[in-house]
């Protein structure tokens, strides 16, 4: 596996969805990661399949330009829809 000897750096691994290939991550790398600890959060969403595909990976976070997709996904499949905070 390509992350046993990975050592938490960060407070999170954040990684562009579209670059997954290029960088060697796979969907099956997402729980490695978490159960080092380590947050894992996807950038550059806007898409409503690549939002779906990322959340079906377990994802812990979305980064987006397009919030309403984000929102309509979410509440598709019964999930809480984040709110900003006051």
């Amino acid at each position: 596996d390509n992350w046993d000897a990975y050592q938490r750096e960060d407070d999170a691994f954040i990684f562009s969805y579209r670059r997954m290939e290029r960088y060697g991550i796979t969907p099956e790398d997402i729980p490695v990661l978490q159960a080092k600890g380590i947050p894992v959060i996807a950038e550059s969403l806007n898409r409503e399949d690549e939002i779906v595909e990322v959340l079906d990976m377990g994802i812990d976070s979305i980064m987006t330009d397009r919030p309403d997709v984000l929102a309509k996904v979410l509440a598709e499949r019964g999930r809480a829809i984040p709110t900003q905070p006051e």
